[in-house]
Formats: C-alpha cells, structure tokens, sequence
C-alpha cells in the first residue's frame, strides 16, 4: 500500500478508482467504486465486490491508470 496517499475515513467510502492485490506479492489489480442506482457499488476487474473490500484494500489511482490496468488484465486473460 502507498504509505504517501492522503488519509481517508474508512467508514466513509466514496466512488473512486483504485489497484489492489487480492494475495501478497500477487499482480495489481484494477477496482472501482461508482454510484449504480443510487448506491455505492464495487468492482475487482470487473467482476462486481464488496464496496468495503476495494475501500479498505484499494490504493486510489487515476481513472488512466485504471484504464490501463484494465486493458492490460484483458491482455493476459487466456482465451
């Protein structure tokens, strides 16, 4: 995790992009949170998650990051 990001109110999530590792030393992954239907609604890769699971594990980055993220994912998954 960026030690150098700002602090934030864990009880308090709010839409945003972000990277996580589901498992230690294992890729970055790229998650989201986003308003859907009124409510706060999460995402790891595109596959739909706990809000709280990307809020207390995700490292915020940049919407380009994360659009980069996602198209590299994309790259790797087999077919």
């Amino acid at each position: 995790m960026n030690r150098r990001q700002q602090p934030r109110a864990i009880d308090a999530p709010e839409p945003c992009f972000t990277r996580l590792r589901t498992t230690p030393h294992g890729p970055w992954l790229p998650a989201r949170i986003y308003q859907r239907l009124g409510q706060l609604a999460g995402e790891i890769e595109g596959v739909p998650t706990d809000v709280e699971r990307v809020w207390t594990s995700g490292e915020i980055i940049t919407e380009a990051e994360w659009r980069d993220l996602m198209r590299d994912r994309a790259r790797a998954a087999p077919f």
